[in-house]
């Protein structure tokens, strides 16, 4: 009996050695003065194996106390603490569970006994590994435009994402007659291979039959779990799919409850008044979790793309330059009904014969500037467009950076562009920029006959702002000169700009105004510079180029932190002017604010008041927006949208 405690004892205190052992606690370097030395002699009994078990554990074979010395029993109540309360006690080892582990005589115990691993593995708290954060963009692609990578994006860093899933849809169940699946994908792995955070996936395009997004999302993460990765997972869709009255409304999506739970469901408005429908529109769908993430989405679609490269017209701007080569290479979304591709040919001053004049303070260019300056280049027959960077506009906005570092931004990424070219006319003339001077300089560049277009943003129009279209400087003169093309801007609509069209030539019927009707990539100079100054990334809002050299230069690091901040907040909003309205009109660009009243340059020629006949200060030349569009002539003269020129 005696020998049976013993060894109970000893298993007991050889197992609180080892987890005591295991935390570096030194409890145990110091025996109880009651607890005798074992009598190891040559002539022992004993094995050398069990004389080694004892003598580790400092116990005699002749004297056991029953009860713990009262140090030995702190060290056992601090090893109950440390391991979770999950030590073995005398009692458990008394029991049938306990004896079955007692060691056999000659074993070495080199480790604790499995139970009580066990158990203090299974009481012990875990340390988990942070979840990766993965977005999936779910979509046909066809083709992978700059909307999807610009939302991609933008809600990979607002919502901290590790990495974006672009899953090209093999068979869409909402679609039929796609592109061939391996062509669209090929676009999409060609398209996302220069970013480190977007990845293309096959996932969808493997299952068979037709692909279900549930089916997508559930092989994701199995994918992840199988490589030991715990993932979080966010399904990123545009707001159309939470519109109750669509075809494919979300909350009847097959599979939908299923989905809801794996997801957390990231969903872009198509403008800022439509945040609200999302929020109410979510409600519909309570078991899901529902974000809606401001992004400047752009009014850009695949379908608007594959027709114009069915009707043989450019795409530029609207989609990477490796896709665009892609679509060439395989002459995809073309027909027999689809005109040749014009080559490119040197234009001879003699034989242009319409010029666009694009000005503005390009502070920095972007996508938007070039993608109106293409679509109303082809819209209305232009022969080359014009990029004039102002140096000092009469409303004394300061720009940013100096003209010279945003006009060699402007000269790098109109640089590939045949029927682009860019002007120092305002940074070499030292003045004012006025438009009716820039207006002289084309005159006498291109000739008499020409016929000058002049972009500026539907701002320009308002009757209530102070530097409205009809008070520029020697306005009557430029109107004789230039047509005007007007391009909606910010919040200001189509249907808005168009009214003030209309009420602009009612007082100035001499005055030839259209209003375009092109898409609107929604992105801004005054976006692009906070993004920047946050050290955050501007990709696919502006040329691979124009990025380099901002790098390089070291540009917009700190600009408008305070200034940008107070006038658009947290979230990158473009500005709101002096009439209500986003004014990119005054700037050349979003997010800036507009001139207040009074805000005038010292010496900026203002001769008098508009009833004396005399004009307000002039055009800070054309702005640099987005928009533009088809036109034809009402009763009134204005114009609105009327389709091919």
């Amino acid at each position: 009996m005696l020998s049976k405690l013993r060894e109970l004892l000893a298993l007991h205190f050889n197992s609180c050695y080892y987890v005591l052992k295991s935390f570096r606690f030194k409890a145990l370097t110091k025996l109880p003065k009651t607890i005798k030395e074992p009598n190891f002699s040559p002539n022992s009994k004993k094995t050398r194996t069990d004389r080694f078990r004892n003598r580790s554990l400092g116990f005699s074979s002749k004297t056991v106390h029953t009860e713990q010395p009262p140090e030995l029993a702190a060290a056992h109540r601090s090893c109950q603490s440390l391991a979770g309360d999950s030590v073995v006690s005398i009692n458990d080892l008394s029991s049938n569970q306990g004896s079955a582990i007692i060691p056999q005589s000659g074993e070495i115990l080199a480790q604790p006994p499995e139970v009580t691993m066990k158990a203090m593995s299974a009481k012990s708290p875990a340390r988990t590994a942070k979840k990766a954060r993965i977005g999936l963009y779910d979509g046909t692609f066809s083709p992978i435009h700059y909307g999807h990578l610009i939302c991609a994006e933008r809600t990979r860093q607002v919502k901290n994402l590790d990495r974006v899933l672009f899953l090209t849809c093999g068979n869409p169940p909402n679609k039929s007659g796609v592109l061939d699946a391996e062509v669209r994908h090929e676009m999409v792995v060609a398209t996302v291979s220069d970013n480190p955070h977007f990845e293309a996936s096959r996932i969808s395009i493997n299952q068979k039959g037709v692909g279900y997004t549930l089916m997508a999302v559930e092989r994701v993460k199995e994918e992840y779990e199988s490589r030991g990765e715990e993932v979080e997972l966010f399904y990123l869709t545009s707001s159309e799919y939470l519109d109750p009255k669509h075809k494919w409304f979300m909350g009847k999506w097959t599979g939908g409850k299923e989905l809801f739970k794996l997801v957390t469901i990231l969903v872009f408005p198509r403008n800022k008044e439509e945040v609200d429908k999302i929020r109410e529109w979510a409600g519909l769908i309570p078991e899901a979790r529902i974000e809606a993430i401001e992004v400047p989405s752009p009014e850009l679609s695949s379908t608007m793309i594959r027709e114009s490269v069915s009707r043989g017209r450019s795409i530029w701007y609207r989609l990477p330059w490796v896709t665009q080569q892609m679509i060439a290479k395989y002459g995809i979304y073309r027909d027999s009904q689809t005109p040749a591709v014009a080559p490119v040919r040197a234009l001879e001053l003699d034989n242009i014969k319409h010029v666009g004049i694009y000005g503005g303070q390009f502070d920095p260019i972007h996508y938007g500037h070039l993608l109106l300056a293409e679509w109303a280049r082809e819209e209305y027959g232009m022969d080359v467009v014009e990029f004039v960077t102002s140096a000092t506009p009469p409303h004394n906005k300061q720009a940013s950076v100096s003209a010279e570092a945003r006009h060699e931004m402007v000269v790098a990424a109109t640089a590939d562009n045949p029927n682009f070219r860019t002007s120092r006319v305002d940074l070499d003339r030292g003045t004012t920029s006025y438009a009716l001077l820039t207006a002289n300089d084309m005159r006498l560049k291109y000739g008499e006959g020409v016929e000058l277009s002049m972009f500026i943003a539907a701002d320009y129009l308002d009757p209530k702002f102070e530097w409205r279209l009809t008070e520029w400087m020697g306005f009557p003169e430029l109107a004789s000169k230039v047509r005007f093309l007007v391009f909606p801007t910010g919040e200001t609509s189509y249907a808005q700009a168009v009214k003030w069209a209309k009420q602009m030539v009612r007082k100035a019927p001499g005055a030839r105004i259209e209003v375009m009707d092109a898409p609107r990539p929604n992105v801004s100079s005054g976006m692009i510079r906070q993004w920047i100054s946050r050290g955050e990334s501007a990709q696919y809002t502006t040329p691979w180029v124009v990025q380099q050299i901002i790098g390089k230069r070291g540009l917009y690091r700190q600009v408008e932190a305070s200034a940008t901040a107070g006038k658009t907040g947290v979230s990158p909003r473009p500005a709101r002017g002096a009439a209500g309205r986003t004014n990119t009109a005054t700037t050349g660009e979003t997010g800036t604010g507009s001139p207040k009243p009074g805000n005038k340059k010292a010496g900026s020629p203002k001769a008098g008041s508009p009833k004396s006949g005399n004009k307000k200060a002039g055009n800070p030349k054309a702005s640099q927006k987005k928009a533009g569009g088809k036109a034809a002539t009402d009763k009134t003269g204005a114009s609105k949208a009327s389709g091919k020129r």
